[in-house]
């Protein structure tokens, strides 16, 4: 796949892409790499009946002792994916 320019905007239809490209070949797990969440959030919606591993940057990365994603949104995530 090609995007004309780099951004979230193009997130969708690589998920999707990714989604359809992983059912041809019998695929049923997918790891993702999400700085906020959002792309996790995404991956949740299109991914059904996939198992979903989400990735991060690890503490400290962007900012000293900060990790990049919301405490509160691992915690939604892991309640969501162990569903």
């Amino acid at each position: 796949m090609h995007f004309d320019k780099p951004g979230k905007d193009n997130t969708d239809k690589a998920l999707k892409l990714a989604y359809e490209r992983g059912k041809d070949l019998g695929l049923n797990e997918v790891v993702v790499a999400s700085t906020s969440g959002n792309t996790a959030y995404k991956t949740l919606e299109i991914f059904k009946g996939f198992k979903i591993s989400v990735v991060t940057y690890h503490c400290g990365f962007l900012e000293p002792f900060k990790n990049a994603m919301e405490e509160s949104v691992k915690h939604d995530l892991r309640k969501k994916v162990q569903l």
